[in-house]
């Protein structure tokens, strides 16, 4: 790729930064001060999920219950971060390549050493632009969902690379995403916690409903 197609894919990028960021007047985290710019491959990435509508849906879906989601990313990563850069430099992989297991997963704990197999499927890519996103398809494999890995994991790079969020993990919420049939009693036989504690830290009141697909702060 010449210099000058690659000023234009950075400045189409950032055109698309502004269309997630440039509307967030009650974002919460500070932008940090020594932002990345996105490598080749994340600039592929960004070329396949460039649907407005869906790039503000899932916007939307890391926002959502006080920025939960993309603070249970940022988790997984802060643990796992060492052991991941380690892998990167192993098998000559691009920064993007960083955030590809907690993409995979969702956001859900991740095996930081066994993660590596990820990072090694990776290095088996030839390095062709025209194949990154079938390569991706292939360590995602047959199941449904491949385009919304896609989009969940544009974004979460953006905003794990543009925010200030929290580095400590030791200090970072605990948090569970609800699997269909779960309680808030099952949840707290799970986690060693009362009911009661899920339903403050939740501000769920008296109420013991809880939906599929939402995601709990665990105290």
């Amino acid at each position: 790729m010449g210099l000058n197609r690659i000023i234009f894919g950075l400045f189409l990028w950032g055109l698309s930064a502004i269309n997630i960021y440039g509307q967030d007047s009650d974002n919460k985290f500070e932008l940090r001060a020594d932002m990345r710019l996105p490598d080749k491959w994340e600039l592929i990435l960004e070329t396949v999920t460039e649907e407005d509508k869906k790039v503000f849906l899932f916007m939307e879906s890391f926002r959502a219950n006080d920025y939960s989601k993309i603070l249970k990313y940022n988790h997984s990563l802060c643990l796992c971060k060492e052991d991941w850069k380690s892998y990167l430099i192993k098998y000559d992989l691009l920064e993007t390549a960083l955030y590809l297991p907690i993409a995979l997963s969702n956001g859900e704990s991740v095996d930081c050493k066994k993660s590596e197999s990820i990072f090694a499927k990776m290095a088996e890519f030839s390095g062709k632009s025209s194949d990154y996103i079938n390569h991706l398809k292939g360590i995602w494999g047959v199941e449904k969902g491949f385009e919304n890995f896609l989009y969940n994991y544009r974004i979460s790079i953006r905003l794990i690379e543009n925010l200030a969020l929290p580095e400590n993990c030791k200090t970072l919420k605990k948090t569970h995403t609800v699997l269909e049939g779960q309680t808030l009693y099952r949840l707290s036989v799970i986690y060693g916690v009362s009911v009661e504690s899920i339903q403050l830290a939740n501000k769920l009141g008296s109420s013991t409903h809880i939906n599929s697909g939402s995601v709990l702060v665990i105290p």
